[in-house]
């Protein structure tokens, strides 16, 4: 696939004598045509394809590879060998005297805090090259470290060691070269400038010193193919499409709405947001959408809130999400409980006895007796067909507390010699052998068997 290319770099990469140069035949100028250049941005994407960030997968587990070094952190979310996020930061002065442990397992907690709205929840396999942070007493000599071991064990993280030559895409990521910045305003980029070209220098010795080159984001990120290749708004295109919508018009006498400057250009806003025109609406939420990896309607709704304004947004915004095919595949479904099974139907008469207890109920008489009793049910689902046989009481049993009536008063008779009734608890028979006959004495031998 690259073959192409070799000769290339042979020829501009290596050092060669004048002999060779001399013994060679002259070769025909070479020109570089639209199929080299399509066959170029083909390697291109063909790279960038594998690199690409999928979407997470939340019926997987996420693994997570961090690492830190003296100035860094860095780690990388992937499910099923792709990536899903890259991570690095820079250390503050005070963090780069911590130790060894601690810089590495500082940058697991990062990665869980930055992260969290993703793994929160979900099982967690993390994968380091420190094997102290395997250990039960890690954290017992450092109240920092102690401290820091309460996150992991509130995601449930699982961790496992593993060589530092296994661990080569966080080891690169943890030791990215930067360098201090100059104060210098012209040395920063705008927003748009730095999301829609990107400054590529070459220094060619025989014509010219340095030249700039502006190319567009999609020779950057290599798409594959056209449906992917979504482009950010301009405030130049903002502006154009402003002046080509009538509707704007009677809005510039409202109070709330005015121009002003963004990036030296002269745009309609209001209380400080972009007033984007209808033609651009869905271009708008479309690139929001895409680079916020699908964030729900109530999010993205908020993130455009803040920057855009137009009326309509959250009808505009829930309709997007509808018809994006991705959102529907991979949304989360609710927790659903299961359903009952479907319930037989018995038609055939006394081929199916119910059998259950109820009780015990308690039945009090005007004259202050109490009954307790419990019972047998027999029920013929097929005709409804019900008997009901009391239990019999095995024992009964005396209560220390005295019977009461209504008033609260104690029961008994003025006469002192005849000694006073105390409550009585029943105990029944509920055993398989006392039930077993009652339903064959009153339901067997009452009834056909089918």
């Amino acid at each position: 696939m690259l073959a192409p290319l070799t000769s290339l770099v042979g020829e501009c990469g290596s050092v060669k004598d004048s002999k060779t140069k001399k013994k060679r035949k002259p070769r025909k100028p070479w020109h570089w045509e639209a199929e080299h250049q399509q066959a170029f941005d083909d390697v291109k994407a063909a790279i960038a394809r594998e690199v690409t960030l999928a979407y997470p997968d939340y019926s997987q587990a996420f693994e997570i590879y961090c690492d830190g070094s003296k100035t860094q952190l860095g780690a990388v979310i992937t499910q099923m060998n792709r990536p899903i996020a890259f991570f690095s930061r820079k250390l503050t002065k005070a963090q780069q005297k911590y130790s060894v442990g601690e810089i590495e397992l500082l940058a697991i907690i990062e990665t869980l805090k930055e992260f969290k709205g993703m793994l929160w929840g979900q099982k967690l396999v993390v994968y380091t090259d420190h094997q102290n942070l395997i250990r039960d007493a890690l954290g017992l000599n450092s109240d920092r470290v102690y401290c820091w071991r309460l996150l992991p064990e509130e995601y449930g993280t699982e961790i496992i060691y593993i060589k530092g030559i296994h661990n080569t895409v966080v080891y690169v990521l943890s030791r990215l070269d930067y360098g201090p910045l100059s104060d210098d305003k012209e040395n920063w980029m705008t927003f748009n400038q730095c999301l829609n070209f990107y400054v590529w220098k070459c220094v060619d010795i025989e014509e010219s010193p340095s030249i700039s080159h502006k190319e567009k984001m999609n020779f950057v990120f290599a798409n594959s193919s056209e449906d992917d290749a979504i482009y950010p708004l301009t405030v130049p295109e903002i502006a154009d499409a402003q002046k080509g919508d009538k509707t704007l018009d009677k809005l510039k006498e409202i109070d709330n709405y005015s121009f002003g400057l963004v990036d030296g250009v002269k745009v309609l806003c209001k209380d400080g947001k972009l007033v984007i025109p209808k033609n651009l609406q869905n271009r708008a939420v479309a690139w929001y959408h895409h680079y916020l990896q699908h964030p729900g309607s109530t999010r993205l709704e908020e993130t455009l809130r803040s920057a855009l304004y137009w009326k309509g947004m959250r009808r505009s915004v829930r309709a997007h999400i509808k018809k994006c095919h991705k959102c529907q595949v991979n949304k989360r479904s609710k927790h659903k409980y299961g359903k009952l099974p479907p319930k037989l139907v018995v038609t055939k008469p006394w081929s199916t006895l119910c059998v259950d207890l109820i009780g015990p109920y308690t039945l009090k008489g005007k004259d202050g007796t109490v009954i307790d009793f419990m019972c047998v049910t027999m029920i013929d689902p097929a005709t409804s067909w019900f008997e009901i046989v009391e239990l019999p009481v095995s024992k009964l049993e005396e209560l220390d507390i005295p019977s009461v009536d209504r008033r609260g008063k104690k029961k008994g008779k003025k006469n002192t010699h005849v000694s006073e009734e105390k409550p009585k608890e029943a105990y029944f028979d509920k055993s398989s052998e006392t039930v077993g006959s009652l339903v064959n004495r009153c339901w067997f031998c009452r009834y056909p068997r089918c």
